[in-house]
This record gives C-alpha cells, structure tokens and sequence, in this order.
C-alpha cells in the first residue's frame, strides 16, 4: 500500500535500509562456530545454519535431487523448474552472505525451497525404485511423510529447537557452540506461564533479557534487565551467549546469578534455554547482625534477623528484616506472625502476612533455599519506655494452628512463638 501513495519515498527507504544492513554488522556479538564476534561471521553462516535447520528427511532427499538435475529420463520441463529452484536456494544464500548483518531467520524463504526440492527428489527416487509397482510407490512416499510428521509434530510450536541428529544431538550441537539457538525467543512463553500461575502475578515485576518478547506473555511488569525493585530475573541462553564477552548489566547480573538454584528453567532436549531467578541478596551468616537459629516445624530454619533502628521513640516505625531458610522443600501454605511486646509481655502491635507480603509464600520455597522478610511494626504514641521483646512465628490461616518452635537449644518454645531481643524505646528527650 505504501507504493500507491509514496513510491519513491518507500523505495528510498527500502533501498537505504538495504544498504544499511549490507554494510554494518549486528549491534550484539553473534556466537558461530565456537566463536563471538561483532564483525561478519564470514560465508559459511548461511549454508551452516540451513544445513543443520534440516531433517533428516530433507537433507538426503535434497542432495539426491542433484542427481534428477541431469537425469535425462526426467521431463525438461521439470528439471527446469528443479534447476530453478536450486538456483533459487544458492543466489538467496548467495546474497543474503553479501550483507554484513546476519540473523539465521533470514535464510527462511531458502529453506522453503529446500523442502520442495527434497520432495522432488523423494518422489523421483522411490518412483525409480518402484519400477511400475504404485503401491510400493505410494508406500515409500506415505513413510516419508509420516517420518517427516513424527520429526516435526512434537517441536511444534518451538520448532526453532530442532537440529538435524545426522550432525549430532541438540544438546551437542549447542554445547559446541556451533549456534547459540533459541533465535526466535523459544521458551520465553513458557517462563512467562509460570510467573503467572504465582500469587498476585500481575503485581509481579520481572526484568528480562529480552523484555519485548517476554512481555507480549507476561501478566506482570516486565522491564529491561536490571535487579533493582523488581521481583524476578529472566534470562535467555540466545543472549547470554552471545553477550557473554561484553561488559553489559544483563551479563553482570547472569554472572552473579548463575551459580545460584534458578527457580525455574525451560529445557528442550536437555539444553536450557530460559532461567528464571528469584531477585535478593546472597545471604549467609555475615548478612544478618543476631543469629537465631531456630527450626519453625519440619522445614522451615529462622537463620538471624536485623533491627532498624535499634533505639526508637514512640511513635515511629520499627523495620524487622527475618532470614529464613527452607531445610526442606515446604509443603504448607504459613503466615508469619511478628508481635511487639512492652515491657510487661503485653502485646502492643504486630504484623501478619505471608513472606514478603504475600508475594512469596512458604509453598513456592525451594530446598536450600534463603529469604528476606521484611516487616514494619509502629510504636504506639503513647508506648512507655524501656526493652520491647519481639514474638515471631507461623501458621496456617484456615487454622490458625501454629507450627512448632524448637530454638538453638533443642528445647520447644512455649505457646508456639520464639522472643527475640527487640528495641529500646526512649522518650524523645531521653
């Protein structure tokens, strides 16, 4: 449409972005070969890429075609139109390598002639085979297309996940590094799901490697990569690859969190392809000021916790950081329970939640796994002064029955609550 209002303004513009392309390489490194560059990856990135995008239905059928090119049993006409065809395949390849930009969805109308020679070559092969015999014809071609079936069905819709086995399994031709895959975002959906099957997805923050494409699935807020106010880190083996040289944020952040358990990862063939991390600090013994050490029922450990401030005037706000660790996976949906005790054990405030206000409760834990929980408690205006004592623990909210409390000395902690050391609240001339 837009050659009938600007035809030469739009053959400007497709010429110039033509030109564009041909002469400047992609903004991000390219894994090819074993090998990142920001420079052409060279010929080769072409014929490698259709070849091993190939079945092994295709690939053989397409080479046999070759000799039908010049079998002169076969109809002119029909080996013009195949000597067309691969005409068509080598001068797109041919032309496409011109271009210093490269991105293997380009090569697809190739590919699409690949496929039409290979069943040329199929049919002309089993009918030389068959030698009049129909049935046997119509037999070897019905195979060809079921085994055709069988390899392509189970990659739908993820077929960018294929790789011709005659080269080798999947996990081996990506393992080499010979492509990153995963060029058309493959899996991205997939984490996307599962971050919106999580309580309160759609107040969920996640920061993704490749936002536009996570984003078109996710319920939630997704931003460009980052680890600052959001709740989860997507990232993608495509751009891990081929970034994995550059000093960029996004591969910092996969730097640091690699090494951590993933909460979710999306595998084909057994090769990852999306990671998706729960986003906060690396806690260990150092993280936190008073060590607890306290076992909340079967599973869950209370490791330490933090106060700030540690003196306090009535009236203000008093931030309670607890660092629980999963002993084991939990299997029970708790609340946390944090009461503010005066000075005489009475209860003068208190705060009731799921971890991490709702948004990450005990259920979504994984073995080994370490939280930060944050809770405000505000001192009453008219608080006295002295030492308030902190009671902490949890329960199940269609019960309300409380998990069992054993502290650091083995001995079980009366009505269910484990007292911590709280604040000092002071006048404010004091």
């Amino acid at each position: 449409p837009s050659m009938w209002v600007q035809p030469l303004d739009t053959m400007d513009q497709s010429f110039g972005k033509s030109l564009f392309y041909a002469e400047t390489p992609h903004s991000k490194e390219i894994l090819f070969l074993g090998e990142t560059t920001t420079e052409d990856p060279g010929p080769l990135f072409y014929p490698v890429h259709l070849t091993i995008k190939t079945t092994m239905i295709t690939l053989p059928f397409f080479l046999i075609s070759l000799v039908f090119l010049f079998d002169r049993k076969i109809e002119r006409h029909q080996r013009l139109v195949l000597g067309l065809m691969f005409a068509f395949v080598f001068f797109f390849m041919f032309q496409m390598t011109l271009g210093d930009k490269k991105i293997a969805r380009y090569i697809l109308p190739a590919a699409a002639f690949v496929v039409l020679v290979a069943g040329f070559g199929a049919v002309h092969f089993f009918r030389w085979l068959a030698r009049g015999r129909r049935w046997f014809l119509n037999l070897s071609l019905f195979l060809v297309v079921a085994a055709q079936f069988a390899i392509a069905i189970p990659r739908h819709p993820y077929y960018g996940t294929h790789f011709n086995r005659f080269f080798g399994s999947p996990k081996t031709i990506l393992d080499k590094g010979v492509i990153p895959g995963q060029d058309q975002g493959e899996g991205l959906d997939i984490a996307a799901e599962y971050l919106n099957s999580l309580p309160l997805s759609q107040l969920l923050v996640a920061s993704a490697q490749i936002p536009v494409s996570f984003g078109r699935y996710f319920h939630g807020k997704t931003v460009e990569m980052t680890d600052d106010k959001v709740d989860y880190l997507v990232f993608a083996r495509n751009r891990v690859l081929r970034a994995a040289n550059q000093q960029v944020n996004d591969i910092d952040l996969w730097r640091a969190y690699r090494t951590r358990q993933p909460k979710f990862v999306v595998e084909f063939d057994d090769v990852p392809y999306v990671w998706v991390y729960k986003v906060g600090p690396v806690i260990d013994e150092h993280t936190f000021s008073r060590p607890v050490d306290a076992q909340f029922g079967q599973d869950i450990h209370l490791m330490g916790y933090d106060l700030e401030p540690a003196e306090i005037h009535p009236g203000e706000t008093l931030r309670l950081i607890l660092y629980w660790e999963a002993a084991n996976k939990p299997t029970g949906d708790y609340t946390v329970f944090t009461h503010l005790l005066d000075p005489s054990g009475e209860l003068l405030g208190q705060q009731d939640n799921q971890p991490q206000g709702g948004m990450y409760p005990t259920y979504l834990w994984d073995q080994g796994e370490r939280i930060q929980d944050i809770f405000e408690l505000t001192i009453d205006p008219d608080a006295p002064p002295g030492q308030y004592d902190l009671a902490i623990g949890m329960y199940t909210l269609e019960n309300l029955e409380r998990l069992p409390i054993t502290d650091q000395y083995g001995e079980i902690a009366s009505d269910n609550r484990l007292v911590i050391p709280g604040v000092v609240v002071k006048l404010p001339d004091s």
